[in-house]
């Protein structure tokens, strides 16, 4: 019987055997006798490469012979994942592209794609190598809105030789600025002679710069804080009267 156990770098070889015998097949000398008794013999093998792979025999000296066969095969971790984008700066509503590569692996590792905590479906390709390995490219297309700026897109590589192997790229989206307009005082009606005073708010990317007026009368302002505007007497029963306010955002 043949038992087969694998470490970080050695397999070993588990064989019962039914009376002392040499090694002569065993002539690298990375194989190292760990146990040798009546009724076992165990053997290591360090440093394991891509060309160990294969089939292994054990020859039991009987009548007739016996032999036992065990099939290695030898896993070949990826390299770090690698993940590309077609842009780094997006405008919300448009399409981009994500590649991500694992290379050099064997077996062939399969690629997931995550934007946040919701899992989205990429196109992989697989190539053979010359040396017998695998790269395989997963690309990943897209619409981005406004709630995806800041949020990470994480290429998930999934091996048997190795776990939780990723990369990520944190996504930059530039949006329309949603504008309001607020009165701030006095609370109810405004009547002739009183102060108004007035907040216009905008959130956009990126930064954002505001004209607010009215007859005429221009006031700038940073939108980095609230815009504000304060007005009394018969300029605000203009405005009252003939909605003269306007409000213009430039990026």
């Amino acid at each position: 019987m043949t038992t087969v156990g694998k470490c970080d770098s050695e397999i070993y070889f588990c064989v019962v055997v039914f009376f002392p015998f040499s090694l002569p097949a065993l002539k690298d000398s990375r194989f190292q006798l760990v146990n040798f008794s009546d009724n076992e013999l165990r053997v290591s093998l360090s440093n394991v490469s891509l060309s160990d792979e294969g089939r292994y025999v054990c020859q039991l000296y009987t009548d007739p012979p016996q032999e036992a066969y065990a099939d290695i095969t030898v896993l070949i971790p990826p390299g770090n994942p690698i993940i590309e984008a077609r842009d780094e700066v997006l405008s919300e509503g448009n399409e981009t592209e994500m590649t991500c590569s694992a290379m050099s692996s064997k077996p062939a590792a399969a690629i997931r794609w995550m934007k946040g905590d919701k899992e989205l479906p990429g196109k992989p390709k697989v190539q053979l190598t010359y040396d017998k390995m695998y790269t395989v490219t997963s690309r990943l297309t897209f619409t981005v809105n406004k709630e995806d700026d800041g949020m990470p897109v994480i290429c998930i590589v999934d091996h048997p030789a190795v776990k939780d192997f990723r990369a990520q790229k944190y996504l930059e989206v530039q949006y329309k600025p949603e504008v309001k307009i607020a009165v701030r005082f006095p609370q109810g009606l405004t009547r002739e002679g009183e102060n108004l005073e007035l907040t216009c708010q905008a959130k956009g990317k990126p930064h954002l710069y505001s004209k607010h007026g009215f007859i005429g009368t221009v006031v700038p302002t940073d939108l980095n804080n609230n815009a504000e505007y304060s007005a009394t007497g018969c300029l605000m029963l203009l405005l009252i009267k003939f909605f003269k306010w306007w409000i213009h955002i430039y990026y």
